[in-house]
């Protein structure tokens, strides 16, 4: 396991949803790393036949109460082992280990209803260091000090949701000496509630991609809880899941790529990440999945790269090479030409298409976006890199004929892929708003210690 914590364990007894009468014993473990796992005793999950016992299949929700009386529901149970004893006439027992997508504590959640979150408290792995710095800088929000209960940042979202960024010192008593550790935590608000799925994937998941952004370092959920009606004394709920993606040893963050301590307005440049999510729409994923799997094949990764990249470009620039009235022109035109209906049929779906930018065409405009603040730091034949990445992503995904540029060895891929991601990040910096010159100051900050491709200023 790539952390030093210990399973989460819970004993309880548990029951199958109306059938409370019936219960059965059940242990609980639970790690980031491998989610939750239950070992559950006399469950009879496992039925029996005329030809002997069937083997237990997946159960959409199981309720269960721990030993101190918390409520809990299992959601998404999946059974791996299982035996069964007993086979006699005053009926039997079976064993089943299994894993449960995911472990809701504090509340009985029926099979029908998503729980609803009017506020949510998370903790995510490199929050810490996105709010106080890395190594050799400092971040948005100050260290506590050790008379300070916390050091916040406001921010008000979109569509009633408001989010609270803190950072506080927090004791820690051992039976000798006594310390203190910096935690970070988001807390959210929702006006009206939200379903816990949309709670997780419209805000937390782009803020664990923010974290990524910045710090360049893995993130993922550590802690999650939910409270359906703050006003209520026993509405809350926590979640307990594996972690996305799975934790992996990763270095200390040496330096921010994304300094908010650095931009006019930090509430500002979050409120756009989460509209450029949004605006993105689903090509934004891929991104993220080539920047944080360093275990992926370098043709994999520059792949999702360059779909990245070119569906943010269709997203994000809505002009197109021709007017609306000059391709109306043109398809009339085509279309005259082509009097076979036949013919005409099969180059009907490329004439649709053919007012748009090739890729190559989107790689310039993002190059030239990302010089403007890199002139100065890299030294860089920006139509042979284009060349260079168009070539190479025409022979991976069709392997016909084979472009001049086309690079394969192992070196010539790492640096496509790394220059690819600092093109990608400037021209995202420049999205959130920031110029020309900021985004310069941003790299040679953040990208200090990877010598390429950014070095020393010329000059």
């Amino acid at each position: 396991m790539p952390t030093d914590e210990k399973p989460n364990i819970i004993e309880g007894h548990f029951w199958l949803p109306d059938e409370e009468s019936r219960r059965f014993y059940g242990r609980l473990e639970h790690d980031l790393d491998r989610g939750v796992r239950l070992h559950l005793v006399g469950s009879n999950l496992t039925e029996l036949s005329p030809d002997g016992p069937i083997r237990p299949g997946p159960v959409d929700v199981i309720y269960g109460e721990a030993l101190g009386g918390v409520p809990l529901t299992l959601q998404g149970v999946y059974p791996a082992r299982w035996r069964i004893s007993g086979l006699g006439g005053s009926g039997h027992d079976d064993v089943v280990d299994g894993f449960a997508d995911r472990l809701l504590r504090g509340a009985h959640v029926p099979v029908e209803e998503e729980p609803q979150a009017a506020m949510a408290r998370s903790s995510l792995k490199g929050l810490r260091e996105f709010l106080i710095g890395g190594t050799v800088d400092g971040g948005p929000l100050a260290v506590p000090a050790d008379d300070l209960a916390a050091e916040v940042l406001n921010v008000s979202l979109r569509d009633g949701t408001s989010l609270l960024l803190i950072a506080e010192r927090r004791p820690m008593l051992g039976p000798i000496d006594q310390s203190s550790e910096v935690v970070a935590a988001a807390q959210w608000t929702f006006d009206p509630a939200l379903p816990l799925s949309e709670v997780e994937e419209r805000w937390i998941g782009p803020l664990q991609d923010l974290v990524l952004f910045a710090t360049r370092s893995q993130s993922y959920v550590t802690g999650l809880g939910i409270d359906s009606d703050p006003s209520e004394l026993h509405s809350s709920l926590g979640i307990l899941r594996r972690a996305n993606p799975r934790p992996r040893e990763v270095p200390d963050v040496y330096a921010l790529a994304l300094n908010l301590r650095h931009v006019p307005d930090p509430g500002e440049v979050i409120r756009s990440w989460f509209e450029l999510r949004d605006r993105v729409g689903p090509v934004w994923g891929l991104f993220f999945s080539a920047l944080d799997r360093p275990e992926s094949l370098l043709e994999d990764r520059l792949l999702g790269l360059l779909a990245f990249a070119e569906g943010c470009d269709r997203a994000l620039r809505d002009t197109a090479p021709l007017t609306d009235e000059e391709e109306k022109a043109a398809k009339k035109a085509v279309r005259e030409a082509l009097t076979d209906k036949r013919v005409r049929g099969i180059y009907s779906g490329a004439i649709n298409h053919a007012n748009s930018w090739t890729l190559r065409e989107r790689l310039d405009h993002q190059i030239a976006t990302a010089m403007e603040s890199l002139d100065e730091f890299w030294d860089l034949d920006a139509e042979l890199f284009s060349e260079q990445l168009s070539d190479t992503r025409n022979w991976l995904v069709h392997w016909g004929k084979r472009g001049a540029n086309v690079v394969t060895d192992g070196q010539g891929m790492v640096d496509l892929v790394r220059s690819l991601i600092v093109v990608l990040y400037v021209n995202i910096l420049r999205q959130l708003g920031l110029d020309a010159e900021a985004a310069a100051d941003v790299i040679a900050s953040g990208w200090r210690l990877e010598q390429l491709p950014l070095v020393e200023r010329r000059g």
